[in-house]
């Protein structure tokens, strides 16, 4: 993710809105709860992970189900 995607993405969560993020690596999609120094942490199948912005893309799923 760029810089100026991840700014939007950190002010969008710091407001409560709902924003959910791919790992481009892993493949594992979550919700994004929070963000610092470049990273991302997010609620995935019941747990917390931290994530590498770099390593993250935004999407957006009406159907998609981050407690699995």
């Amino acid at each position: 993710m760029k810089e100026t995607a991840f700014k939007k993405l950190c002010k969008s969560v710091q407001k409560g809105e709902s924003r959910f993020v791919e790992n481009t690596q892993s493949h594992h999609a979550g919700k994004a709860l929070s963000c610092s120094e470049g990273r991302i942490e997010v609620h995935i199948y019941g747990k917390h992970e931290t994530w590498p912005n770099e390593e993250c893309k935004e999407f957006e799923g009406p159907d998609f189900d981050y407690h699995r």
